[in-house]
C-alpha cells in the first residue's frame, strides 16, 4: 500500500490558499491557478478560473483534481463540480473531499515510455476478468498511464501485469482515476490510474528507472 497520509480536510483547507484545479475530462490536462474563497462540511468554494479573460466552466458533475502546497508539503485530492455562482465574484462550488492526500513531491514526476502489459479489469464481484490487450503512456511513482481500446470507468480496480527495464515485474492493483477518449481513426482511451498496493521496493526500484530514463531523454535532445 502507498504510504501517503490520510488528512482531514479541516487540517489542510484554508480561506485564501492557492490551488491548482484542472478537470479530469481535459484530454489537454490544462491546470489553473485558483484560490479557497470558503469551504463548509459540504462546499468547497474556490475562485473561478480565466483563460484571457475568459471563465473556464466544466460541465456539470465533472471530477476536479486539486492540488495545493502548504508549510513546504504538497496535498491533492479529487471533488466533484457542483455549480457555480457570479457574485461577489465568480466561484466553482465544488464537493469537499472526504480525505486529503499528503503527496512526496517525487511521485509528480512521470516519464513517457511505451510498454506492452496485461491489464485485467476487477468485476463487481472482485472476480479479475481476462487479460485485455494495451500498453504503458507514462509511468511516476504514484501510478501509469494505460492506453486501451476499451472504457473503464473511474474508481475500477485493475490488475496490472507488466515487465520494466530495471524494475523487473510489475504486478499489482490500481484503480483508474480517469479515462479520456483520444480523437484519431481508432477508439482509444488513455487512462489514468494510481496504485493500490505497490511495495515500497518495487517504487522505489520504479522512481531510479525514471529519473534514469529522464536523463537518457535529456542526454538525446542535446
Amino acid at each position: 500500500m502507498t504510504n501517503n497520509p490520510k488528512i482531514a480536510p479541516g487540517e489542510i483547507l484554508k480561506v485564501g490558499q492557492r490551488v491548482e484545479v484542472s478537470i479530469l475530462t481535459d484530454t489537454e490536462d490544462n491546470k489553473y491557478t485558483s484560490r479557497i474563497e470558503d469551504f463548509d462540511s459540504k462546499n468547497l468554494i474556490v475562485a473561478m478560473p480565466m483563460v484571457k479573460g475568459y471563465p473556464i466552466i466544466p460541465l456539470a458533475r465533472s471530477g476536479i483534481n486539486v492540488k495545493l502546497v502548504l508549510d513546504q508539503s504538497s496535498y491533492r485530492f479529487t471533488s466533484v463540480y457542483i455549480d457555480k455562482k457570479a457574485n461577489p465574484i465568480p466561484v466553482w462550488i465544488l464537493s469537499v473531499p472526504k480525505e486529503i492526500d499528503k503527496v512526496q513531491l517525487r511521485e509528480f514526476v512521470r516519464v513517457e515510455t511505451m510498454l506492452p502489459l496485461k491489464v485485467q479489469v476487477e468485476d463487481a464481484e472482485h472476480n479479475l476478468l481476462p487479460p485485455i490487450p494495451c500498453s504503458i503512456r507514462d509511468v511516476s511513482g504514484g501510478g501509469i498511464q494505460l492506453v486501451m481500446k476499451q472504457f473503464v470507468p473511474p474508481g475500477t480496480r485493475v490488475y496490472v501485469d507488466a515487465e520494466i527495464p530495471e524494475v523487473g515485474a510489475l504486478q499489482t492493483y490500481c484503480e483508474v482515476v480517469r479515462s479520456i477518449e483520444v480523437k484519431g481513426p481508432e477508439k482509444i482511451f488513455w487512462s489514468g490510474t494510481k496504485f493500490i498496493d505497490l511495495s515500497e521496493a518495487v517504487r522505489s526500484k520504479l522512481i531510479r528507472f525514471i529519473f534514469k530514463r529522464q536523463r537518457d531523454l535529456l542526454r538525446k535532445k542535446r
